[in-house]
């Protein structure tokens, strides 16, 4: 009798026990999001519009080391220095001095490679946001806002790789060959095959969606815009004219200056 009295308990507290884990587990580390969790609510999703960001000005360098790459203080600095700008005292300036650039060289490669991060990471945030709009989690109007701000660095990071892995748009009016414009996130085996497929359209092509790209922008972005949470000055309609005036002058090269680009100055 002892036995089965011992027994039933034993069998009730091991299915009490079951029963609680599956209520409170959580398999998911607060620390850890993926790219399902990262939109579940409103504060996650700022933060993964700050992440956006972050890939713009500073990207992963050799070995892992964060450096201001693609958009920022690394690339600007030594992007504008030539000749008696730069001291060599450290042989890696020696590239940047000389402005030998190849295919191989160090600056060139991870150009390219955090450029496209950036653009992944914007592209994984657009769908983010649409699918947490689309829940309720924030208004439309706060999406396309979030949206705007990721195509924004979008258009700028696929115009950097038009100017520097693509012929001039006037060599061919456009008909050369350009880069390969990606406009969907790539987080499974079906979008890697996806992106696998795609290959490089002409430079016309390229200009023709960044374009568009900020346009949406333009048309979504508040005219000043900061988030009150953060310390970030965000993309805003203001920033528009000069990045298209910038792709224009590039696109319509040796043609009259492009009316927007007088708007920056406004």
């Amino acid at each position: 009798m002892n036995k089965l009295i011992s027994g039933f308990f034993t069998a009730a507290f091991l299915l009490l026990l079951n029963a609680s884990c599956k209520k409170v587990l959580d398999i998911y580390p607060y620390n850890s999001l993926t790219d399902v969790t990262s939109f579940s609510t409103p504060d996650r999703i700022e933060s993964a519009v700050n992440g956006v960001y972050d890939a713009a000005q500073s990207g992963f360098y050799a070995g892992g080391v964060v450096r201001g790459f693609p958009f920022g203080a690394a690339s600007i600095e030594q992007g504008d220095m030539r000749g008696e700008d730069m001291l060599t005292f450290v042989t890696f300036y020696q590239i940047t001095y000389e402005a030998t650039y190849n295919p191989t060289t160090a600056n060139n490669v991870y150009m390219f490679e955090t450029l496209y991060s950036l653009i992944n990471k914007a592209n994984l945030t657009i769908e983010g946001v649409a699918g947490a709009v689309s829940k309720g989690i924030i208004s439309n109007a706060l999406g396309n806002v979030y949206i705007g701000e990721c195509r924004l660095l979008r258009a700028m990071a696929h115009h950097e790789l038009l100017l520097h892995f693509a012929r001039p748009f006037r060599d061919g009016n456009g008909s050369q060959m350009g880069i390969i414009y990606r406009d969907f996130a790539i987080n499974t085996e079906a979008t890697i095959a996806a992106a696998s497929a795609l290959t490089r359209t002409t430079v016309a092509d390229g200009y023709t969606k960044l374009l568009a790209d900020l346009d949406f922008a333009e048309t979504n972005l508040p005219v000043y815009y900061r988030i009150s949470s953060s310390t970030r000055e965000c993309c805003s309609k203001q920033n528009i004219p000069c990045h298209k005036g910038s792709c224009h002058s590039f696109k319509d090269e040796g043609k009259a200056p492009h009316g927007r680009l007088a708007k920056c100055n406004s």
